[in-house]
């Protein structure tokens, strides 16, 4: 009962949380996505309202509303309507879509409330009910460990809505997939604690919602997570390991095959998909170091100002925010690592500070060019565990006067520091820093470059970076608390002290989410779907139609569907946007293009220059279709008769034996029915499928499949046989014999 009661207070504290983070969202009057960024920055989407200041709210999201967005009405309308999302047919010339790296399709939690609720509803719940799971499965992986309520409940929260969280709320599979770490550490803390072989069925459940929720990127977080796992609970100790590592390992084979129908399906993208890796050198160097600026994230600048990382080339100063659980809260965790001593909890302890010291080495090392700091979510639940340790340590630890002075000193420089930097130097210095990013602007084409906001940025630094900030204030009044608390130990026993410090630690946190966090009217959402006058020109001729359009454009700004926009008005193009391409046309040099001696698309769009609200559109051969073209001077009459994600159907009139080529990208998985019975399709290098068309009329119809489905299913079928046979057999008990 008592238990029940502490969920239900959490679960009350989390919904005022809630309602304060996300407010009408939570309704469905607006939506949790940047709609300001189209009007403000895109050419083609004027029609959009602008912001007053001529520059987005924040622009560290823009790929939000350039590609998540858009993409999730297709998975959406995909599920609606009983087919798998597994094709992508308008971007890239065709691309894998549920295989993608930032999709999130096949996340169980937006799966059913894709199949539930109206699109506008569906996107913002998935969003609230991802970070809802994640702070309820640290508060009950807290509780399990018999820690305070208060500390459960705040520490909770503050994971929940932690800086790096914040940071990528634009990438929802990131606190999708960390969502139920927790959950799993929990599962394995009780598998280590009895029998482990009855925890391995929950354990390679949630390991398979863990990679259902996330990426080929986010999958290795988890076997990270994992190392931390056993190296935390069995160190040295080779018993602890003979029971520890069994349990890992196989609930993790088991969780991996239970999702092998998305692993293989990724880990083929992988393998032929494209990609380039670039390596900071400044943020390999500094990466670490200006992590533990999250102390006080604010004095190094934020998004809405400096980040000072820039005047170097580097983006690693964003690290203080992306372990921010709050100021009191990262001391906390220091104190733990310090003081905590207790046996019971060694091996809690060094797991979560596994947790941090693996996400140091990333980021400090050329493993950021690997793991990159969306990881954010291990260091983020190290120092949450940490602080929750500390908090007890502060209660049951005897302080001398020396410990209470070095905190109250510590306090006084984190207030004093900013202040004097925002106040007193940097104004000397804030032309100087003007003239050097505007320098560093004219040689970048990115779009946080733009001229406007980076003055804004130069210009803001006193409002965000020192006091003049009420996040910031408060977040060293959290801090100022606790030096009062080392400084006054006697206060500790008070039932006030440990609650005020953490609620002082959580608000912080909470007001620098709701800030970061994209929330617009409705109508905004409705004007960026019906489209502006270009794209109303341009809708009539190619939405839901089996043509394909071509931008020219010199920056992404000027474009008519800038990355996956065009996702929202169901228009086949060749450009697209995606963490790995693939082969495609849009990667082909423009000699292969021409020796092609026919047109890419059916229609080309092209704008001769920036700030251009219209482009010059004009068609290349009325009549006939790019992306089915016969080989040669023969043509017969073709015809896309229906058209879905994963399913194209043509019609082919008579004529002699053709070669009919398919201009979409060339992909394994794609099967050909000619009336009905199997065909071949061939590879037309670089990236194009060829089909011989005997003569006569005939229907042809294409399907697409991953390579690996039927054997991902036989494994899962190998996982679910795997783990019923391991279970434990209940052993016979005899009846007491009767004494006579």
């Amino acid at each position: 009962m008592k238990n029940r009661l502490s969920i239900l207070l959490f679960v009350l504290v989390s919904i005022m949380a809630a309602l304060f983070v996300y407010r009408d969202a939570i309704w469905g009057s607006s939506l949790l996505a940047p709609l300001d960024i189209p009007g403000t920055i895109f050419d083609k989407f004027r029609h959009m309202p602008r912001n007053a200041s001529g520059i987005p709210n924040n622009h560290y999201i823009i790929d939000q509303v350039t590609f998540d967005l858009p993409v999730q009405t297709t998975v959406y309308e995909a599920w609606r309507n009983g087919e798998i999302p597994w094709w992508d047919p308008y971007t890239y010339a065709g691309r894998p879509l549920l295989a993608d790296a930032h999709i999130n399709g096949t996340d169980p939690v937006r799966i059913l409330l894709y199949l539930t609720l109206p699109f506008e509803y569906a996107y913002n719940w998935t969003l609230i009910l991802h970070s809802f799971i994640c702070g309820l499965g640290l508060f009950v992986l807290l509780r399990h460990f018999r820690f305070a309520n208060w500390i459960c409940i705040f520490l909770a929260l503050a994971w929940q809505y932690g800086g790096g969280f914040a940071l990528w709320f634009g990438h929802p599979w990131i606190q999708a997939a960390f969502s139920y770490y927790p959950w799993l550490w929990l599962v394995w803390d009780k598998g280590v604690q009895g029998e482990w072989r009855r925890q391995l069925i929950p354990a390679a459940l949630l390991i398979a919602v863990i990679f259902y929720a996330g990426n080929l990127q986010s999958h290795t977080y988890e076997g990270l997570f994992a190392m931390a796992f056993l190296f935390g609970y069995a160190g040295l100790n080779l018993e602890t390991w003979r029971k520890t590592f069994p349990l890992v390992f196989f609930s993790n084979v088991a969780g991996a095959c239970l999702a092998a129908p998305v692993l293989a399906n990724q880990v083929e993208v992988f393998l032929i998909g494209l990609r380039t890796i670039n390596v900071d050198v400044a943020t390999v160097h500094s990466g670490g170091l200006m992590s533990l600026t999250g102390v006080l994230p604010w004095m190094m600048g934020t998004y809405r100002t400096l980040d000072l990382s820039k005047l170097v080339g580097s983006t690693s100063l964003a690290f203080g925010f992306m372990v921010f659980i709050g100021s009191a809260a990262f001391l906390l965790a220091g104190w733990a690592v310090w003081k905590n001593r207790d046996a019971t909890r060694t091996p809690l302890r060094r797991t979560a500070m596994w947790l941090v010291c693996i996400y140091f080495v990333i980021v400090s090392t050329r493993l950021y060019n690997v793991f990159y700091s969306r990881s954010t979510g291990l260091p983020l639940l190290g120092f949450a565990v940490l602080a929750a340790l500390g908090a007890e340590a502060l209660c049951a630890a005897k302080i001398n006067r020396r410990a209470g002075t070095v905190m109250l000193v510590l306090t006084l420089a984190l207030a004093a520091g900013p202040n004097i930097v925002g106040f007193v130097i940097y104004p000397h210095y804030q032309e100087k820093v003007r003239q050097q990013l505007l320098e560093q602007q004219a040689r970048q084409a990115s779009l946080d470059s733009l001229p406007a906001l980076r003055h804004f940025q130069v210009d803001n630094w006193n409002r965000e970076s020192t006091f003049r900030n009420p996040e910031m204030m408060v977040a060293w009044l959290g801090v100022l608390l606790l030096g009062v608390l080392f400084w006054r130990p006697a206060w500790l026993g008070q039932p006030w002290s440990i609650p005020v410090l953490l609620l002082l630690n959580l608000l912080p946190v909470l007001m620098f989410y709701q800030r970061f966090m994209p929330r617009y009217p409705m109508a905004q959402w409705e004007q960026l779907k019906a489209g502006g006058p270009e794209q109303q020109r341009v809708l009539p001729l190619l939405a839901r139609q089996p043509l394909r359009l071509y931008e020219k454009s010199p920056a992404i700004s000027s474009m008519l569907f800038p990355n996956a926009m065009s996702h929202l008005y169901h228009i086949h193009t060749v450009h697209g946007y995606s963490a790995m391409q693939p082969r495609s046309l849009y990667l082909m040099e423009n000699d292969a293009r021409a020796a092609l001696g026919k047109p890419i698309a059916d229609y080309d769009y092209e704008t001769l220059a920036g700030g251009r609200p219209t482009g010059i559109l004009h068609t290349n051969f009325p009549g006939k279709l790019a992306r089915f073209q016969w080989s040669g001077l023969l043509e017969r009459p073709i015809q896309v008769s229906a058209e879905s994600l994963n399913h194209i159907e043509l019609a082919i009139g008579p004529g002699p034996i053709a070669t009919l080529l398919w201009t979409d990208t060339y992909y394994p998985g794609w099967h050909a029915e000619l009336d009905g019975k199997p065909w071949d399709i061939a590879l037309k290098k670089p990236c194009f499928s060829r089909l011989e068309i005997p003569s006569g009329s005939h229907r042809l119809a294409l399907h697409y499949r991953p390579h690996y489905l039927p054997f991902s299913l036989w494994l899962v079928a190998f996982a679910v046989s795997g783990l019923i046979a391991a279970l434990p057999m209940k052993r016979e008990t005899k009846a007491p014999m009767a004494t006579p």
